[in-house]
C-alpha cells in the first residue's frame, strides 16, 4: 500500500523548509553532544545556539520580507512550539519595543513564519541611509524611516529584495540641535543632529518634547522614544 503524502500550498511549503533550515542551523537535529559540539565550535566547548523565533501573523495583513513585526504575545500550539503573536507597527496599547524583524518569506494572514534571530538584523527601507544613521518603525508600515533604535552598519548584498539594509539594535543617545521652529509639546518636528566629531549630519530627524517648548537654535539630548527622538533642552 502507498504511504499516504500530505500536500502543502507553496507558501506553506515555503515557511516549512525555512524553519526546518533554522532548525537545522540550531544544531537542535544533531544526533548527540559530540556532534553538536563539532558543529558549532570545533575543538573548544559547545556554545549556546538561539532557537528559531517562530512568529504567526495576526495582522490582518500579509507580512512582507524584512519588515518590522510588533509583538503582541504568545501562542501554545499543539504543546510543540510556542509562537510569538505579531502585528503591525506601532500599536500604543502593546508592547511596542523592542520589535521583531520578518525573515525573506512573507508570512499571509493568521499564517505562521520565522524571525529572524539577530542581533545583526535586515530591514527593509524607504530612503537610502549612510552608515550610522538610525532608523526605527514608520507608523502604520512595515518598513523602516529615519528614526531611532537601529543603527544602520550596510547595505544587505545578498537580500532577495532592494533597499535592504543590516541594522543592529541601539539606543545611544545623540546631540542635537532645533531649527529655526523649535519644538512645541506633542508636535514631532524636524532637528538636525551630531555626529561623533561634532559636525552636523546631512539626515534630520523628527523629534518631540513633552513638557514645555524649546526655542529655535537650542543644543538638545535626544534620547530613544519608541522609533522616534524625545527631546530634552540642555541650558
Amino acid at each position: 500500500m502507498a504511504e499516504d503524502l500530505a500536500v502543502f500550498d507553496e507558501q506553506t511549503a515555503r515557511e516549512m523548509l525555512a524553519a526546518f533550515k533554522q532548525l537545522q542551523a540550531s544544531g537542535l537535529l544533531e544526533p548527540d553532544l559530540k556532534a553538536r559540539e563539532q558543529r558549532g565550535n570545533p575543538g573548544k566547548t559547545i556554545t549556546h545556539q538561539q532557537p528559531p523565533i517562530f512568529v504567526r501573523n495576526d495582522s490582518g495583513e500579509t507580512i512582507p520580507p524584512y519588515s518590522f513585526m510588533q509583538i503582541t504575545g504568545t501562542i501554545n500550539v499543539t504543546d510543540s512550539f510556542c509562537y510569538v503573536a505579531v502585528r503591525k507597527p506601532i500599536h500604543s496599547t502593546t508592547l511596542r519595543c523592542p520589535l521583531l524583524f520578518n525573515g525573506i518569506y512573507e508570512i499571509a494572514n493568521g499564517n505562521y513564519g520565522v524571525a529572524q534571530n539577530g542581533p545583526v538584523f535586515s530591514v527593509k527601507v524607504d530612503t537610502v541611509p549612510s552608515l550610522g544613521d538610525r532608523m526605527g518603525p514608520l507608523t502604520g508600515q512595515w518598513i523602516a524611516g529615519l528614526g531611532s533604535m537601529y543603527a544602520v552598519i550596510g547595505e544587505d548584498t545578498t537580500a532577495i529584495d532592494e533597499d535592504v539594509y543590516k541594522v543592529i539594535f541601539d539606543t545611544s543617545s545623540w546631540f542635537g540641535k532645533t531649527k529655526a521652529t523649535g519644538l512645541t509639546p506633542g508636535v514631532p518636528a524636524l532637528v538636525k543632529v551630531y555626529d561623533a566629531a561634532g559636525s552636523f549630519r546631512s539626515a534630520e530627524y523628527l523629534a518631540e518634547t513633552r513638557v514645555s517648548s524649546i526655542a529655535a537654535d537650542t543644543d538638545i539630548l535626544l534620547l530613544s522614544y519608541y522609533g522616534r527622538w524625545f527631546a530634552l533642552g540642555l541650558c
